[in-house]
């Protein structure tokens, strides 16, 4: 008799398939405003300059655009939707189309100075640190 019972604890009550068991667990339904499911970023000194690890899965390079304003640097990455006629017969359709931006105060610093790879997944930018100019202790004449 525990046997028929443990049987039917298990079975789903709702008719709903197994396979969307984890879809309101999906981080879409999570507090998206301190949350990035990609773009997370990893930043490092090294002696002369900083590097930015941001993972990027899934996007190409023609995907993503770095610019410079104001001192910030924003990196963007934006995937379309397949725009074929064909009708899809998704079960469960979770990859991505949209936009992500993510910015970070950098100073005022050049663009040509700056280095970007994609490699794996993983963007990875090179910017150098501002060297700071010393205040030049300047003396007036005395006549």
């Amino acid at each position: 008799m525990s046997n028929k019972n443990n049987e039917l604890v298990r079975k789903d009550m709702y008719g709903m398939d197994p396979l969307f068991n984890d879809f309101f667990n999906f981080p879409f339904f999570e507090n998206r405003k301190n949350h990035h499911p990609i773009m997370k970023t990893d930043i490092k000194t090294n002696g002369d300059s900083y590097t930015l690890a941001i993972d990027i899965p899934g996007f190409s390079k023609d995907e993503i655009t770095i610019s410079m304003e104001d001192g910030y640097l924003t990196v963007n990455a934006s995937k379309k939707e397949e725009t074929n006629t064909e009708e899809k017969n998704y079960v469960r359709h979770e990859r991505f189309s949209g936009s992500y931006s993510r910015s970070f105060y950098v100073g005022e610093i050049s663009e040509e100075k700056i280095n970007a790879k994609l490699e794996n997944g993983v963007l990875t930018i090179i910017i150098p640190k501002e060297i700071e100019e010393q205040p030049v202790k300047k003396y007036i004449e005395i006549k």
